[in-house]
């Protein structure tokens, strides 16, 4: 199965999606920002890299830009819930899941999400990959 890496502010989504992506068989690693993250990521490529955008000191957005620099292969879902960026100017009134989507996320997810809605979003995302 894939190597996932989910990033998240909240120990309990950390916890829900861990929970929700190791019983099918991935393997999951976990970090609580996007510094942490990318530096995860840096030492152990992922195949799937899940991150929520709104997040204390470095944001989703930034954490997909970063990841891109590292990789242009690696599959992004961002997820969110809400919340105000304070890094980004949204004064073209774009959502900030589709400003996630033009900086790298291959796809995006908005909170609350049905368990079935995750796993086929997770799903159809690691189908994307190429065979090795």
């Amino acid at each position: 199965m894939a190597s996932i890496l989910i990033i998240d502010d909240e120990p309990s989504v950390l916890s829900m999606l861990k929970g929700m992506l190791r019983p099918v068989g991935h393997q999951v690693d976990v970090a609580g920002d996007g510094h942490d993250g990318v530096e995860m990521f840096k030492t152990r490529r992922h195949d799937l890299v899940i991150t929520d955008i709104f997040m204390p000191g470095k944001e989703g957005i930034a954490t997909i830009e970063d990841l891109r620099r590292e990789s242009t292969t690696v599959k992004i879902i961002a997820v969110s819930g809400g919340g105000s960026p304070s890094s980004l100017d949204l004064s073209s009134r774009m959502d900030y899941l589709e400003i996630a989507q033009r900086r790298g996320a291959d796809r995006i997810l908005r909170k609350p999400f049905e368990w079935e809605e995750f796993v086929e979003v997770v799903d159809d995302v690691l189908g994307e990959i190429p065979a090795s």
